[in-house]
Parts: C-alpha cells; sequence; structure tokens
C-alpha cells in the first residue's frame, strides 16, 4: 500500500531519534527497543542524547523507508541505528551499568558499530501527525528483505540467542564483556 507524503515526512523526523523527534511524538508516545521493555519517548530520548554527547559522538540513526501495514495508522518503518565506535566511558543511565571506557575491547573502540536494519511497527495518532507507538520486537532484524547491514563485530552477536540478550544496547554490552539478561517477556 502506498505512503502518503506527509506519513513518511513525520516518520522520517521522528526516527532521528534526537531532539526533533520530540516534535513529531505524541503526548504518552511510548518506544519499545529490541531487547528492552517499552518507555517513554522522552526518557529514550534522553538516554539517546547522552550517548551521542559522551560515548557515541558519532551516532547516527538512518531511516530506510516504511510501508502501510494496513489502514489503522500502522506502518512498518525500516531503521538502523548506527554508534560508531566507542569514544568514552558508557555511563550509567536507566538499566544500563557503567562501563568504563579503558575496560573494554579495542573493536568497541575502533570499529564503526552499526546494527543491522530493523522493521518497527509504529502506530500514528489519527490525524497522522505524530507517532503514538514504536515498537520493535526481538526479531525485528529478520524477516524482511532490507534488513542485514550490520557491522562486523555486531552481524555474529545480534539475535543469535533468541531471547533477546543480544539484540539492542544488549549487543553491545556483550560486546563491551558486560553479561546481559534476556530481555522481559
Amino acid at each position: 500500500m502506498a505512503v502518503e507524503p506527509e506519513v513518511i515526512a513525520v516518520l522520517e523526523k521522528f526516527c532521528k531519534f534526537d531532539e526533533e523527534s520530540m516534535s513529531v511524538a505524541a503526548e504518552g508516545c511510548m518506544m519499545n527497543p529490541p531487547g528492552a521493555p517499552p518507555m517513554p519517548i522522552g526518557d529514550m530520548m534522553g538516554m539517546m542524547g547522552a550517548l551521542k554527547a559522551g560515548p557515541f559522538p558519532k551516532w547516527t540513526a538512518k531511516f530506510h523507508g516504511v510501508e502501510k501495514k494496513n489502514d489503522d495508522g500502522t506502518y512498518s518503518v525500516l531503521t538502523q541505528q548506527c554508534p560508531g565506535a566507542l569514544a568514552a566511558d558508557f555511563p550509567a543511565m536507566g538499566p544500563f551499568p557503567h562501563v568504563a571506557f579503558d575496560s573494554v575491547p579495542e573493536v568497541v573502540k575502533t570499529e564503526d558499530l552499526a546494527n543491522p536494519i530493523e522493521v518497527g511497527t509504529y502506530t500514528l495518532s489519527e490525524d497522522k501527525s505524530k507517532v503514538t507507538i514504536c515498537a520493535y520486537d526481538i526479531s525485528s532484524h529478520t524477516g524482511h528483505s532490507k534488513v542485514g547491514g550490520a557491522s562486523p563485530s555486531v552481524e555474529p552477536i545480534w539475535g543469535k540467542a533468541g531471547d533477546g540478550s543480544d539484540t539492542g544496547f544488549g549487543c553491545y554490552f556483550k560486546l563491551m564483556g558486560v553479561p546481559w539478561p534476556p530481555a522481559p517477556p
């Protein structure tokens, strides 16, 4: 199904996952990153801002397209998070522990780290001007012809456990040598 240009514009802006995203996030908008519990979008944007300001200054979020799921306001959105190399300590925030820069393997400090392209289910407001829900499940990186594209050290880890412990930030904690529990149900 064709996607309206105004919907593409809203989703492209939201998928930058930065302060501009908040302008197209509905009040009460929730985000469910892969392998993590749902959280208010403001919390997620706060964490993203802190990560881009310190440990991952080259972090970019890429929008790879959108497909209309049906006429109920839901869309399949293809995105890719590209953190780049770790440049400083990973700060403790939310459920994430502090990880000292000096304690991580060299590959985390030198590789241009990138997640695979993932497919999220996004729900828009009735007038299609705001995102109300942004959800990725632990298998969001499979089942679509455009997924893939993970960096060399991420590819063999991402999603292989099948329990969400190695998707999203869980993958990066595993790369940093920090044990990470399975995703909540």
